[in-house]
């Protein structure tokens, strides 16, 4: 059989179930199949680890080490998302993002309409 035919073969099965745990899964399970750092027990995410859990790309741009490289815009957010900017993303910086992410923005705008309206003046 054609090795590279199988290694092709093997990176879209991968692909699949990454893209079904993506679509599917729960942000705890998300976060503990891409995380790849331990420290003290815990679990933490790279900035590869971190666009790999949000979208297949960046599963494709890798250097030679298998590092993904990211775009100043992916930088930027990562630099976002690890709040305490130790250069990795702990699970509680992770669930704060995606549930940032998934309110919707009428939310948003509401919730600062109503803290404007109770803020009052000085």
């Amino acid at each position: 059989e054609d090795e590279g035919g199988s290694t092709a073969m093997k990176e879209r099965v991968v692909a699949g179930y990454e893209n079904r745990i993506r679509a599917f899964s729960s942000p705890e399970k998300i976060f503990q199949y891409f995380a790849s750092e331990k420290r003290g027990g815990e679990a933490f995410m790279t900035p590869q680890d971190f666009m790999r859990s949000l979208t297949p790309a960046a599963s494709k741009e890798e250097k030679g080490d298998g590092k993904v490289l990211l775009s100043p815009a992916a930088q930027r957010l990562f630099s976002l998302v690890d709040l305490n900017g130790d250069g990795l993303v702990s699970f509680h910086e992770y669930l704060f993002f995606m549930t940032l992410i998934s309110v919707p923005q009428h939310k948003f705008r509401l919730a600062f309409a109503v803290a404007g309206d109770e803020g009052g003046g000085g």
